[in-house]
């Protein structure tokens, strides 16, 4: 079976997931472009702003079309080895990054209509995020965003156990000497904030939940597909699950929420208008059910695999649908 509709892809170079999906997407006999990175200068294109049904963008393809869209992922966000110390240089960066990027956002709202984490929905405000969860029942750890560091103290004070978060969902990503090295959830205590004015830049604190398992639930279309990840029995993961052990991995089997737990993650993704993501829980030690955050374009072959959820065939279906 054949079908001339396309499906333009957003992705990242190395992204074994959105090959996988690509692998099914052929198997179904649909077509496909994909970009890895959304270099304007590479690519040929014309935007009539008078007449937008006339405009097009295409590389080596003849189709200029596009019937459905996923943005599987952006950008790596982070500090880059090769940053140019001339202010000049940078400025002109700056300037023609500014360019292309208000080029892209008008080419995501007029030509990427369905599809799976269409922009700008596929980008959140974690703050904004954990005040809804809140509101509509879910468990959130104790948590203050603050520049005040007499207020961070208090709440060391009041929970003893805290932990410092970044407030985006970037993470600050370098390489040097052939390491790569990346930012983690830690620990915040008393004795980190002594060389600090008392005004300090503005920081995520949260009471430490102690924890039975984190649990990753990855999100399509009103189904979530929840994974268990027991990652308290290693102190290098049991703070952060991500600093992973490749020589001895985290058990991870799938996980069964309650309806509850189920109903408030729907109205959470329908509130943001996600359609897809991955989101955080922890179970404490009392048995209660935290909500951590949503990533929009989080990974999921790390819960597919593990539990046989066959995400990636379930992606490509969702995506043929978005075509008709």
């Amino acid at each position: 079976m054949s079908n001339n509709k396309t499906i333009f892809i957003k992705s990242i170079n190395g992204d074994f997931s959105t090959n996988e999906v690509l692998d099914w997407i052929i198997d179904f006999g649909y077509n496909f472009r994909r970009t890895n990175e959304f270099d304007l200068t590479n690519w040929r294109f014309k935007f009539d702003l008078n007449k937008i049904e006339n405009s097009f963008i295409y590389d080596k393809m003849d189709n200029p079309f596009i019937h459905a869209f996923w943005y599987r992922k952006g950008g790596k966000a982070g500090l880059n080895k090769n940053v140019d110390n001339n202010d000049a240089i940078k400025m002109f960066k700056w300037f023609e990054n500014s360019e292309k990027k208000t080029i892209k956002e008008f080419f995501y709202k007029m030509f990427c209509k369905k599809g799976l984490n269409l922009p700008p929905a596929n980008k959140v405000n974690k703050l904004l995020v954990l005040d809804r969860a809140k509101k509509i029942g879910l468990n959130i750890p104790r948590s203050i965003v603050t520049n005040d560091k007499n207020q961070v103290l208090e709440f060391i004070q009041k929970f003893r156990d805290v932990i410092l978060k970044s407030i985006s969902d970037y993470s600050i990503m370098y390489e040097k000497e052939s390491k790569v090295f990346t930012s983690y959830t830690v620990k915040l205590k008393k004795s980190d904030l002594v060389d600090y004015p008392n005004l300090i830049f503005p920081i995520l604190v949260q009471q430490e939940i102690k924890k039975i398992i984190d649990i990753r639930v990855f999100y399509l279309g009103g189904q979530c597909y929840p994974m268990a990840i027991f990652s308290q029995n290693d102190k290098q993961t049991n703070l952060d699950f991500r600093r992973y052990n490749f020589n001895k991995p985290n058990r991870q089997v799938p996980y069964n929420l309650s309806n509850k737990v189920k109903i408030q993650i729907v109205k959470l993704m329908k509130y943001f208008e996600l359609e897809s993501g991955s989101l955080d829980f922890i179970l404490s030690k009392d048995n209660l059910v935290y909500f951590l955050e949503v990533n929009p374009v989080g990974q999921f072959g790390m819960v597919s695999y593990p539990c046989n959820y066959n995400l990636e065939k379930k992606i490509a279906q969702y995506l043929i649908k978005k075509l008709n």
